[in-house]
């Protein structure tokens, strides 16, 4: 029976990781004659909308597509070089920051009208530049060429600002144009962001002071539920715990005070499981699903997450949570905790209603009765194969890891392999 259930496993794994490229690979803009040749699908829901973050988890998956075989190395090289291409030649960055959203044919900035207009984002550069980083380790040439100009264009530097909160230096989330200026909003907190300190660190001029200083500029809130305590952030949705560790193998680094951010992940993981689980309101709990994050739901997008909520100073409640699940938080966590990964993975494979062209649909619920989004999200379908070959493979993890930028990074941070330091047991 063990033997019959790894190879089930490793079928459904395999269905869902084609899917997830499928995905990026139809519904991206291929026609190489247009303007926006190569930009990437926000979501199936608006054919129009591209991302710059879901550019980064297609550059991933086309280097896990020719990994696996489903495109030669050829394929996957002209369409890594032509999106990047794209990138840097058409849409409007400043800073070295990138537009959000974008026109999927044009290239040209979304938004309704002049005034509200897409913003230049930090967290979704960072998403598409670790993207870009992996694909040109692995095909190397203009890729990599292309992909390195990109990141060390970045003036990280002019992006930080002061936390209200903190006081402390931190990277602030985006910035609107000359008109509108920085958003107060900040990066003083923990969130998926990790990625970030180690793009400004890889740089050649990035001073290691600095670096270090802000990545302990943001707050550790800890806490926990029913488990050991860990950092958490405000809503706590589960995606926020795994942005990251797509690209970078924390189980292999601890910080300079021995931190353990894979272990975060597994105890965020188990807390968010055993809230749901413990919820006898919800048809969708009671049933054994679990998996709250940002995600589709009825009535449009919403973020849910696990307990503890909030900051030391400011209590969330999760007014939003409604019942509703996502397919790929769970699958996501399978570097942390891949038994009960694979338990919903066996509950999903006996539910046809969840399943379309490109894999597992984005998010479900049974309350008040049954419903599913029949819809896709670049940025849920990227981290889903990233995190399910990862798991296999570390396909990613391994070139980002192997790369100079990163290894510069580590060191600038104060970082340490793991069998420098012992492990860190949160208290």
């Amino acid at each position: 029976m063990e033997t019959k259930n790894k190879v089930t496993y490793k079928e459904l794994l395999e269905k869902e990781i084609r899917g997830c490229f499928d995905f990026f690979w139809e519904t991206s803009n291929n026609d190489v004659d247009s303007p926006g040749y190569g930009l990437v699908l926000d979501s199936t829901r608006n054919s129009k909308m591209a991302t710059i973050a879901g550019v980064g988890f297609a550059l991933s998956a086309y280097v896990i597509g020719v990994k696996r075989g489903y495109i030669s190395f050829e394929q996957g090289y002209a369409r890594c070089l032509g999106t990047l291409k794209t990138v840097y030649e058409r849409i409007e960055k400043a800073y070295g920051l990138y537009v959000h959203f974008v026109d999927i044919e044009s290239g040209l900035t979304w938004g309704r009208d002049p005034d509200h207009l897409s913003e230049y984002s930090t967290i979704d550069t960072a998403l598409m530049l670790m993207g870009a980083l992996a694909a040109g380790e692995f095909f190397k040439g203009n890729v990599k060429e292309l992909a390195e100009k990109m990141i060390e264009e970045v003036d990280w530097e002019a992006t930080i600002g002061t936390s209200e909160r903190t006081n402390k230096k931190v990277f602030r989330m985006a910035y609107h144009g000359e008109k509108r200026g920085w958003s107060r909003s900040s990066w003083d907190h923990y969130a998926e962001h990790l990625m970030m300190y180690f793009l400004f660190a890889g740089q050649e001029k990035t001073d290691p002071n600095l670096a270090q200083s802000l990545y302990f500029g943001f707050s550790r809130d800890l806490g926990s539920y029913k488990g050991k305590n860990y950092v958490h952030s405000h809503t706590n949705a589960l995606f926020i715990h795994q942005f990251s560790h797509a690209f970078i193998d924390f189980s292999r680094i601890r910080d300079m005070k021995g931190f353990d951010w894979q272990e975060n992940s597994a105890s965020a993981t188990l807390a968010n499981r055993q809230w749901c689980l413990d919820q006898d309101w919800s048809e969708t709990f009671k049933q054994g699903f679990w998996g709250l994050t940002a995600s589709h739901a009825r009535k449009g997008y919403h973020v849910a997450g696990g307990p503890p909520w909030g900051f030391e100073e400011k209590t969330h409640f999760p007014v939003h949570n409604d019942g509703t699940v996502a397919p790929y938080a769970p699958l996501c966590s399978v570097i942390f905790t891949p038994d009960i990964v694979f338990e919903q993975l066996e509950k999903y494979a006996n539910m046809s209603w969840l399943w379309g062209k490109y894999g597992l649909y984005d998010a479900f619920s049974f309350d008040p009765d049954k419903w599913c989004s029949k819809s896709y999200l670049a940025i849920d379908k990227g981290p889903t194969i990233i995190m399910l070959d990862n798991y296999e493979n570390k396909t990613i993890q391994e070139l980002v890891m192997n790369s100079d930028l990163i290894k510069k990074a580590i060191v600038k941070l104060g970082f340490h392999y793991h069998d420098d330091v012992s492990s860190y047991s949160n208290k």
